[in-house]
């Protein structure tokens, strides 16, 4: 729910004072939010928090980190805070700026491509990309208590969830077909004899 995690994120520890006269179960906040979402809104934020501080700069090894002891739903876990739980426990900080780099990467090929000429095609191309970094930079702010959780996922690393697959895969096969179009004129880039990312000789 998106409505207790923005109030943890904005509230904080004066939040958790003021759960101290709240039923746990009752929908009786005056925001209408129940003490049982808040607590567990705290609950999670603090999980997060603490197990990215314990992977460490470099991790605590693949399938080490203590995912299984939180009380926070595993399904949850896999979908929302992949970055902290999955990523920064396990392959520390170096693991987590590696894999933001590696998002970067389709970016960064789409505008290397269009150095000679920025075009239409390009520009297509260069917003799917961009789409992927920025969703995937701001799933990182939410897990690291930048910006509140609001159920989005890490492209591509979200586990059960096949319709993240098709998007991006869609999406991707759509930034390619674009630029090869606008500057190559072929109609399908796996029709081409070169390179998809290298510029083409004026």
């Amino acid at each position: 729910e998106a409505g207790p995690r923005v109030l943890v994120r904005a509230e904080g520890s004066a939040l958790q004072s003021s759960l101290l006269f709240h039923s746990p179960q009752a929908e009786d906040d005056p925001r209408g939010v129940s003490a049982k979402s808040l607590r567990n809104g705290l609950e999670h934020l603090w999980e997060t928090k603490a197990i990215a501080h314990e992977g460490g700069l470099l991790g605590l090894g693949y399938g080490r980190a203590p995912v299984e002891r939180s009380q926070v739903r595993q399904d949850t876990l896999q979908y929302d805070s992949v970055f902290t739980f999955f990523v920064l426990s396990e392959h520390g900080v170096v693991g987590g700026v590696a894999l933001l780099l590696l998002a970067l990467v389709p970016l960064v090929l789409v505008l290397g491509g269009a150095a000679p000429r920025f075009d239409l095609g390009h520009a297509v191309g260069a917003l799917a990309a961009s789409s992927l970094s920025l969703e995937g930079l701001v799933h990182a702010a939410m897990n690291l208590g930048v910006l509140p959780f609001t159920g989005r996922n890490f492209p591509l690393l979200s586990v059960n969830s096949p319709s993240d697959l098709v998007r991006w895969g869609v999406l991707l096969a759509l930034a390619a077909q674009a630029v090869v179009w606008r500057s190559t004129g072929v109609d399908r880039f796996d029709a081409l004899g070169i390179s998809v990312v290298t510029p083409m000789e004026p």
